[in-house]
């Protein structure tokens, strides 16, 4: 029986062998070895071809069309991937015909065949859709708006491109803002230009930073205790408090930062304290405990003034003077802000003297004094933008803007909020983009442009429920609501306001590093294992 056993394919040894030849062929690939790499995908077709394994047959055919590409073998590359499409579509393999397509219009391009590449993208993208496979149309958008782009269409490049950046996550934004700064520069768009480079700088901050950094205060947690090193473990404790707050889990932040305290206190750093007490202060604001958290900004103010530490000062002022404004102290929060604002500029804190000129004029606009108010959000937009600062200027467009509506002056109104609007589409930042379109929304209704406003609310729900931020939600469907009874909802200011955190612990300066921007284009969608882009 055995004899006759050794006689039966190796089935089992040969599936094994197939994977193992994927494997390394991707690994030359991405070593840059393209030679070795068709060495191995080129045994891995033959196998696959044995088993009848379709599956990894395509997987073969398309990495083979891939390294042929890359090696400038276009004819070769060419045969893999008509290869590869017609094996998915005889399988009914969508997606693998999707990324067939998609390779094959990469090597159009390459040969100068623009009408084929742009048809074979557009096929492409719309399978991808019809799929509702958003890595696909992803990819498909990026690719199609490299045609054009090709072809001479920037204007059309771009608009796929914006498209493309509205529907990128992680590290695919850094590909969608590089393709947007191709565009904008063959368009002559200068100042797009740098807001774009500037959302490079930042690029996917939001999304991975809090959880990796978690993780690795945790870790740094843990060492401390371990050895008994109640300053880091102070340190450790805040940093994880500030993460949580970026993370908008208050709650969890709260518990940190009032662990922090208590370390702080066994220590008997008084500064420590301070600090302590300003981050739950500002994560009960957050939570909506306003009488609790400005007991912990004045246990802050008085630390800050004992030390002599104006910026800690500063800081403290400001909150406190949020504070009295959303409890009604309207002429009480003033006074915090002018205090505020005195030792900003004695100490040349441009961050800090935007802040507090941009709180001024929200209480101002609460008190209906619209034109006073103008004069400090226009002072915070030209301190903003003397100094490059996007997370102002955005503020100050965005209070300046309500500041407008609720003096009555429309017009105005819509145009600084469409440039807020146009600038925070570019950096992707879809939080803003949300508060924006409500703002939108609301002078839209004011002005009786009820169909206008509806857009722009639906836009801002949806935006929201892309977040899953409940809060805005709910304020979307206010909105909503309110415009089918045509009454006014004036629910947006609070999401523009400044409201300054502190960004650092006590002793320690928590600093959120950003990985490299690409110098590249995302070009060639491949078959798993392999993935890659080129110029």
């Amino acid at each position: 029986f055995m004899f006759f056993r050794s006689l039966l394919p190796k089935t089992g040894n040969k599936a094994t062998e197939l994977q193992t030849q994927l494997k390394q062929g991707t690994g030359h690939f991405r070593e840059g070895n393209l030679e070795q790499a068709v060495k191995h995908f080129e045994r891995a077709r033959k196998l696959a071809t044995d088993l009848r394994d379709n599956s990894k047959l395509g997987t073969a055919l398309g990495n083979l069309g891939v390294a042929y590409e890359k090696l400038g073998r276009y004819a070769e590359a060419l045969k893999m991937q008509n290869a590869r499409l017609q094996l998915a579509q005889v399988s009914k393999d969508p997606i693998g015909e999707g990324t067939a397509l998609g390779n094959l219009g990469v090597i159009y391009r390459r040969l100068g065949e623009l009408d084929k590449a742009r048809d074979t993208q557009i096929a492409r993208l719309t399978l991808a859709r019809n799929l509702n496979d958003k890595k696909g149309e992803l990819v498909a958008l990026s690719n199609l708006g490299v045609v054009y782009g090709v072809m001479g269409d920037h204007g059309k490049a771009l608009e796929l491109h914006l498209e493309q950046r509205e529907l990128a996550t992680g590290s695919a934004v850094v590909y969608a803002l590089n393709n947007l700064i191709t565009d904008y520069e063959h368009l002559g768009r200068k100042e797009d230009v740098q807001i774009t480079k500037q959302a490079l700088a930042q690029a996917d901050r939001k999304d991975k930073l809090p959880s990796k950094s978690i993780q690795e205060y945790t870790r740094a947690l843990a060492a401390a205790r371990a050895s008994q090193d109640g300053k880091g473990e102070a340190t450790a404790l805040g940093n994880l408090g500030i993460c949580f707050g970026m993370a908008h889990k208050y709650e969890d932040a709260l518990w940190h930062h009032e662990q922090q305290l208590k370390v702080w206190e066994k220590l008997e750093n008084v500064h420590g304290q301070g600090v302590a007490f300003g981050n739950i202060g500002v994560d009960l604001e957050h939570l909506q405990r306003l009488e609790e958290a400005e007991e912990m900004q004045r246990k802050r103010l008085a630390i800050a003034r004992q030390e002599e530490d104006p910026r800690g000062e500063a800081i403290a002022l400001g909150h406190l003077g949020v504070l009295a404004r959303k409890q009604g102290r309207c002429e009480e929060s003033i006074g915090y802000h002018k205090e505020q604002l005195v030792i900003v500029q004695r100490i040349e804190d441009y961050k800090g003297e935007s802040t507090a000129q941009g709180n001024l004029g929200i209480v101002y606009d609460k008190l209906g004094q619209h034109e006073e108010a103008r004069i400090h959000h226009m002072a915070a937009l030209a301190i903003a933008r003397h100094h490059n600062d996007r997370k102002g200027e955005l503020a100050a467009l965005g209070n300046l803007g309500i500041s407008y509506r609720h003096a009555g002056e429309y017009d105005r109104a819509l145009e600084v909020q469409n440039e807020r609007l146009a600038i925070v589409k570019i950096l992707g930042d879809v939080r803003t983009e949300a508060s924006t379109c409500g703002s939108l929304g609301l002078t839209y209704e004011q002005q009786g442009v009820y169909q206008q406003a509806n857009n722009m609310f639906q836009r801002q729900l949806a935006l929201s429920r892309r977040l899953n931020d409940k809060r805005m939600i709910d304020i979307a469907l206010a909105n909503l609501s309110h415009l089918n009874q045509r009454k006014p909802c004036d629910l947006d200011l609070e999401s523009v306001e400044i409201s300054v955190a502190e960004q650092a612990n006590a002793d320690t300066s928590t600093t959120l590093s950003l990985g490299n921007a690409y110098d590249t284009v995302i070009d060639i969608p491949t078959d798993l294992p392999l993935a890659s882009s080129t110029k």
